[in-house]
């Protein structure tokens, strides 16, 4: 059994135990089986080639800014999702309050149908304002949609981005 330690100074020391066993069937050997112990300590310093600490710790502080570095990536990569997220949560509250506004201007426009409907009824305005109003109804309405399909897809990349596996 052999165990060894480096040192930053370059050198190492060893420790080392071995045992053996011989054992034989003639008859004229006095010691059997025979038993042969042995311990060892080396310690090794190299004074010219591969000496002193900045040499040997190189490893040490190549590991220690590589860490750094990945620390420095890792904080970069969780801001730039945050910022992300945040960008998307704003984009789902304007297409929220477009959707309240779309609604309002579809109600608006329904008043409007309704009030134009009953004075053509009574025969102060033209028949062809209640088409006029109908169109104005639609276009509402499609861009009621249109925002609802937008809120809806925007708040869909929020609920992903939020709740991604990484």
């Amino acid at each position: 059994v052999n165990v060894s330690k480096g040192f930053l100074t370059g050198g190492t020391i060893t420790v080392g135990y071995n045992n053996d066993r011989l054992s034989s069937n003639s008859i004229r050997n006095l010691f059997n089986p025979q038993i042969t112990s042995g311990l060892s300590f080396s310690f090794n310093q190299p004074l010219l080639q591969g000496f002193g600490i900045e040499l040997n710790s190189r490893n040490l502080i190549q590991a220690k800014d590589n860490r750094e570095i990945a620390d420095i990536a890792f904080s970069q990569q969780v801001m730039a999702t945050v910022a992300q997220v945040e960008d998307i949560y704003w984009t789902v509250v304007t297409a929220n309050e477009s959707v309240r506004n779309a609604q309002e201007a579809v109600d608006l426009a329904q008043k409007v149908l309704s009030d134009t409907q009953r004075q053509v009824q009574i025969g102060t305005m033209a028949p062809l304002q209640v088409t006029q109003a109908k169109a104005t109804l639609a276009t509402d309405q499609q861009n009621l949609i249109a925002a609802q399909t937008n809120l809806e897809y925007n708040s869909l990349l929020l609920k992903n981005a939020i709740t991604k596996n990484l």
